[in-house]
């Protein structure tokens, strides 16, 4: 019991930690960047039925509609956009914590926790309120109900996941296949068509929009990978970069 306390400490001083350093990191930050503002005027457009913010196309809806929801209860719009971000990371680490004490130990849960919360690139992008962390939180919310089998409720999440970044795809469709691999081979049927409609879920009122809005139900995806080819080429780098990147950014990987 004393054991399970002393833990249990350890991950609310380790959050304790990480909001601090966030909040003083939030000085040399006064404004938010370009991303971030995107998404909180489309969330402004949503809220006030397009007499206010901007629409684009290409971009996923689930922290547009937070940031927009914060604007119109009457938040301020650049702390909310930073609050909203801290949230989302410090849940993240928080998941981390409950899905590696479950199924490894609390020693693991904690060591874990605190090589996610200062992965040098988790914690720079932690309070800057771009799709990235919400869309990891989601899709480790999906993980942890898929661990408590709950297979609908983790496929709602992976859909909410994908919603907030479409290439969360990238990460979600792992997830499943590992836990596929090596706990699920032999229920497979049943319990993954229960995630699949979880999933279906959340993303049919969204192509329903798409159809609504462009007359054509893909064109958000077909745009932004389009995108992802004529934009950006300051930052290209070769397909080995992000296995270098990942050592460098948290030796512990």
């Amino acid at each position: 019991m004393k054991k399970q306390q002393k833990n249990s400490k350890s991950i609310i001083l380790l959050s304790l930690i990480f909001i601090t350093l966030s909040v003083v990191f939030l000085v040399f930050y006064k404004e938010i960047w370009w991303d971030s503002a995107v998404y909180s005027n489309i969330g402004k457009f949503i809220f006030s039925n397009g007499n206010f913010g901007i629409w684009e196309d290409a971009r996923p809806l689930v922290l547009p509609l937070i940031l927009g929801l914060g604007w119109k209860i009457g938040f301020n719009e650049v702390m909310f956009v930073k609050i909203v971000s801290l949230a989302f990371s410090l849940g993240s680490i928080l998941m981390v914590y409950l899905i590696s004490k479950k199924y490894f130990s609390q020693k693991t849960a904690i060591y874990s926790s605190i090589f996610t919360a200062f992965s040098s690139i988790f914690f720079f992008f932690s309070s800057l309120g771009m799709t990235e962390i919400p869309s990891v939180f989601f899709a480790l919310l999906s993980l942890y109900f898929l661990f408590e089998n709950r297979p609908f409720v983790s496929g709602l999440f992976s859909g909410i996941a994908f919603m907030a970044r479409f290439f969360s795809i990238f990460a979600i469709i792992p997830i499943y296949l590992f836990h596929l691999i090596y706990f699920d081979r032999k229920k497979f049927v049943g319990k993954y068509s229960k995630v699949f409609f979880g999933f279906v879920a959340v993303i049919v009122p969204y192509l329903i929009l798409n159809v609504a809005l462009y007359h054509n139900v893909l064109y958000p995806f077909q745009l932004q990978i389009n995108i992802t080819k004529i934009t950006g080429w300051q930052n290209y780098h070769s397909f080995w970069f992000y296995f270098i990147e990942l050592i460098k950014q948290n030796p512990f990987l």
